[in-house]
């Protein structure tokens, strides 16, 4: 008799800057070697020790990839596209009902490695809140093994920096424009070297 493809014990998801984003993806099973994949993803910002202050930076978007080994999301199985409200809570866990950032996605890729692109889409600063697991697609296990590697990736557009504390003068305003949207920029060129490469989130799936 042939054997159900079984969920080995997985790793932890890695997470190298988890308080500017957190990310797991986790499986339910549907049928004998088909499992749905629902996406956990975390946006916020977060504050960074730097020379001798300190910096504050977020995210205004960035692509989920999944590259997958012996198994296969066909395009009509994915979810999780279009214009979506991120889930703000307040210090105490409620559910915060003012306008919270707006998240598009759009899906591209193939069937063995599809990817979700998420893009800030209204007047917030960057994306701020939690899509909590929202199926991705539904996952065909073709052979055994097989696996699923998800990565979330970063462009230097994708990063923001928001705030700067300790570097400037004590009056910011008798400092050149030009000169903080330079350092700025170099800043976030910082950034996506030293925190974001190759990618800010990695997990992966394992089955068989």
């Amino acid at each position: 008799m042939q054997q159900l493809p079984g969920k080995m014990p997985q790793p932890e998801p890695e997470n190298r800057c988890p308080n500017c984003l957190y990310m797991k993806l986790e499986d339910i099973l549907v049928q004998a070697k088909q499992k749905d994949l629902h996406l956990t993803i975390i946006f916020n910002e977060q504050w960074e020790p730097f020379l001798n202050g300190r910096i504050k930076f977020g995210l205004k978007g960035g692509e989920l990839k999944l590259r997958l080994e012996n198994g296969d999301i066909p395009e009509e199985s994915r979810n999780l596209t279009g214009l979506l409200e991120l889930s703000v809570e307040s210090e105490t866990g409620e559910i915060k009902n003012f306008p919270v950032p707006l998240c598009e996605i759009t899906t591209n890729g193939s069937m063995t490695t599809p990817a979700w692109v998420f893009r800030l889409k209204n007047f917030a600063a960057v994306l701020k809140g939690s899509i909590e697991s929202e199926r991705l697609g539904t996952l065909n296990l073709v052979k055994q093994p097989c696996s699923v590697e998800a990565t979330f990736e970063v462009l230097l557009r994708d990063v923001h920096l928001i705030d700067i504390e300790g570097l400037y003068a004590e009056n910011i305003d008798l400092i050149d424009v030009n000169k903080q949207s330079i350092t700025k920029r170099l800043i976030e060129q910082y950034l996506l070297k030293s925190k974001f490469q190759p990618y800010l989130s990695r997990m992966e799936l394992q089955y068989g």
